[in-house]
């Protein structure tokens, strides 16, 4: 059941995609930043109410009040969204580019590299700081909390400055700002300086969450539904390598291993998206 519901995501961020499409609106990645830090938010804000549930009610409290919150979320879908039927694909003109496949699977293996190495430090880290920083739970705390709270406002920043900014030289700068971040992690003597690197951590978060999705979008601009499913999917896989990977490499080579593996990883993903001219509207290679 959790599997099936997986698929709602991607369709969330399509059908805004498609009212931003038709609202001619200039601010279409601001939208999108802007719902994506919503999601960031939901997630800031979900396990602090079921804590509260938790410690109040119990367990059977907290299912039924996630049952009513789903219960709600589709009762206002299907009030207030307005259904859209299936639309036909514009016909391109000869002057529109035709994107070939590699210039999709490029991006996409950059992505998954970056998705890995955002899961690997949210696996990595607070270990890191408790076992080999000898910090404490505090620490720990500190550094997710900051990192979390400072997301939502750089993406929307980062949504305002999109019209002067392509999403492309935002992922650029992304991997550079990683880059700096494992740098500092891997060198680091003591908790504070995990702490003040958060907010290179938070940058670079909110560049891949918030305008990842839109760069997609604006690779394949016609079909919201496959760009977001892309973007979407790509996230999957690289939460379940970053996991997975962060782990293993922990276990045998250690935790300051770990984040020379993800140096190495993001500058991979750099020259990709280097190597890669940002193309606009074009349509996938049959």
């Amino acid at each position: 059941m959790r599997g099936s519901r997986a698929a709602a995501m991607p369709q969330i961020y399509a059908y805004t995609q498609e009212s931003a499409n038709e609202s001619n609106s200039d601010d279409k990645t601001f939208a999108m930043s802007t719902l994506r830090s919503l999601v960031s938010l939901g997630f800031l804000v979900g396990p602090l109410i079921g804590t509260i549930i938790l410690g109040t009610i119990g367990y059977k409290g907290l299912f039924l009040g996630t049952s009513a919150i789903f219960l709600t979320i589709a009762s206002l879908v299907f009030i207030f969204l307005p259904k859209k039927g299936a639309t036909q694909k514009k016909r391109l003109g000869s002057s529109a580019t035709t994107l070939k496949r590699s210039q999709i699977y490029y991006p996409l293996i950059a992505f998954i590299f970056l998705f890995a190495v955002n899961a690997i430090n949210g696996v990595v880290t607070p270990l890191f700081i408790v076992n080999e920083l000898h910090g404490t739970y505090a620490n720990v705390g500190m550094v997710v909390s900051i990192c979390a709270g400072l997301e939502i406002p750089i993406m929307f920043l980062l949504g305002a400055v999109s019209r002067k900014i392509s999403n492309h030289s935002l992922m650029i700068s992304a991997c550079l700002i990683a880059i700096l971040y494992n740098i500092i992690l891997s060198v680091s003597t003591d908790s504070w300086q995990l702490i003040a690197a958060q907010l290179l951590q938070a940058a670079f978060v909110a560049i891949v969450m918030g305008n990842g999705l839109s760069y997609f979008t604006e690779l394949i601009p016609n079909s919201p539904g496959l760009s977001t499913s892309i973007y979407y999917n790509g996230s999957i896989i690289g939460r379940l390598v970053g996991n997975l990977g962060g782990g293993i490499i922990a276990q045998f080579a250690g935790f300051r291993e770990v984040y020379w593996a993800s140096l190495e990883i993001v500058i991979v993903s750099f020259f990709i998206l280097w190597s890669i001219r940002p193309l606009k509207g074009v349509e996938v290679a049959a």
